[in-house]
């Protein structure tokens, strides 16, 4: 566990320590598992000023159409200014869908601050929503 919050790879712990690497990996792993379930139980909804966003990552753009989002993965992220952030991987950039995720992860009555992409048009419902165009 040391060498874990050392940031050590399971691979350098494993040869400082003279271990099978499987079995550092298979605690790393309970470790980085532990810490997650411990987080989604504690999780303290986000409030006050929060930017909202979602990227795309994946390989290069194929072709000159549309967003190039073609087989990349969706991330979505609220940052909270001066303090946490949250992210998920969505499986889409719908409306409701990432709607939802702010309704649920976000206190009522924030400000909000996004780029003018279309599926953030009813965040004005849930509090102040600035839309910064980029």
């Amino acid at each position: 566990m040391h060498y874990f919050t050392l940031e050590f790879s399971a691979n350098r712990t494993s040869k400082e320590l003279g271990l099978n690497y499987k079995t550092v990996q298979k605690k790393y792993m309970l470790f980085s598992e532990k810490i997650a379930e411990h987080s989604r139980k504690n999780f303290k909804k986000l409030s006050g000023e929060l930017e909202i966003d979602e990227t795309y990552f994946g390989g290069k753009r194929k072709g000159k159409r549309g967003r190039g989002t073609f087989n990349k993965v969706v991330v979505f992220g609220i940052l909270e200014r001066n303090g946490r952030v949250y992210t998920k991987v969505a499986p889409n950039v719908k409306a409701e869908t990432l709607v939802q995720v702010i309704r649920d992860k976000t206190d009522k009555g924030p400000v909000y601050y996004t780029d003018c992409f279309k599926s953030y048009e009813s965040l004005k419902q849930y509090g102040k929503h600035n839309k910064i165009n980029h």
